[in-house]
């Protein structure tokens, strides 16, 4: 009896480690968007809740960035959804490397992303933007109908007291509204 119950006891125990990785699976998973490998809305709604709290804590200013593709359905419908998701990996591509290691990136849409910059001032919040900005133009993706170069058109504003990813966008989807409105591929 001693043997079986000792047995039992280690399969309980590997079972039990088994359901804890997929769980973390699941978990990472729910978070993050397949294409990019960026969080998505429920994962950067999470981050949002944790960090603008930390950010009243210590009184740090975080700046937001709503970014949207320029023109991009002409790119699916002129080159396919496969060469989209290529381009749309690259400005993810592109968005992790303007980034600091704290910061956060997210897809919270087809061809809309949304970063996060922690303890930032709006200057250094516009020159991360200027750098996205020349790196998507910078990029170019393969076709068979030719080279395909994207740009984007991005809103940049202060987060102050919103603290849910719909008030973060309501606010910065003003400014990137006033690029779209200016003709595109700028920063506002």
């Amino acid at each position: 009896y001693a043997c079986e119950r000792k047995g039992a006891v280690r399969q309980i125990a590997q079972l039990n480690a088994q359901l804890r990785e997929a769980n973390t699976n699941l978990q990472d998973i729910a978070q993050h968007d397949p294409l990019t490998g960026l969080l998505n809305r429920r994962g950067l709604d999470d981050k949002i809740a944790v960090e603008t709290k930390r950010a009243h804590r210590a009184g740090s200013d975080m700046m937001a960035l709503f970014i949207d593709c320029d023109d991009f359905k002409l790119v699916n419908d002129v080159h396919g959804h496969t060469i989209g998701d290529q381009a749309l990996q690259a400005i993810a591509n592109v968005l992790k490397k303007a980034v600091r290691p704290t910061d956060h990136v997210a897809r919270v849409g087809g061809d809309e992303f949304l970063v996060l910059l922690l303890d930032i001032r709006s200057a250094d919040a516009m020159a991360v933007a200027e750098k996205i900005e020349e790196g998507v133009r910078a990029q170019q993706i393969a076709s068979p109908a030719g080279w395909v170069r994207i740009s984007c058109s991005m809103g940049c504003c202060p987060v102050g007291g919103a603290d849910t990813l719909d008030l973060i966008i309501r606010h910065a989807e003003k400014a990137l509204k006033q690029s779209k409105a200016l003709g595109k591929d700028m920063i506002s």
